[in-house]
């Protein structure tokens, strides 16, 4: 894990309202469906400088509480349902991950939540977090901190 200043940029992808709580129950979850949708329009190619995001934001109170995810790509595609969202400028800690998804990033998710429930840790602003698909096998969750918004 790092502490890293990230400049705003803008991900165009597809929305939906969730908690964790639905996403762990198969036929409650709207990740995975939000996913497929994304891939179908969108061929993300590992080869390519697109990358894929997961942007969770709108949050109603804190990781227990209903977020709003962002599934989509720094890239520009058209699509009805298609929306923006700015990631904005700020303080976020990164934690990575390689290995089989996206069973590699829920595994990190139980890190990056067990980590802010330690003594000490750095206080989330629970404003915009995010996760970054580098390659097939590799990825970081970008968590935003207090202390670090900057323009």
């Amino acid at each position: 894990m790092k502490k890293m200043k990230v400049e705003s940029f803008v991900v165009n992808g597809f929305t939906a309202r969730t908690t964790n709580q639905q996403e762990m129950h198969g036929e409650k979850a709207r990740i995975p469906g939000l996913w497929r949708q994304f891939l179908e329009v969108v061929e993300v190619d590992p080869s390519s400088a697109l990358k894929g995001y997961g942007v969770y934001s709108n949050y109603q109170s804190d990781w227990q509480g209903a977020y709003d995810i962002t599934v989509g790509t720094d890239g520009d595609f058209t699509a009805r349902e298609r929306v923006s969202i700015t990631i904005p400028a700020g303080t976020f800690l990164c934690f990575e991950t390689t290995g089989s998804m996206p069973h590699a990033v829920l595994e990190l998710w139980e890190q990056v939540w067990k980590f802010f429930q330690e003594e000490g840790a750095p206080q989330r602003t629970y404003q915009c977090d995010f996760e970054e698909y580098r390659s097939p096998d590799s990825a970081a969750i970008y968590i935003s901190i207090e202390g670090g918004s900057h323009e």
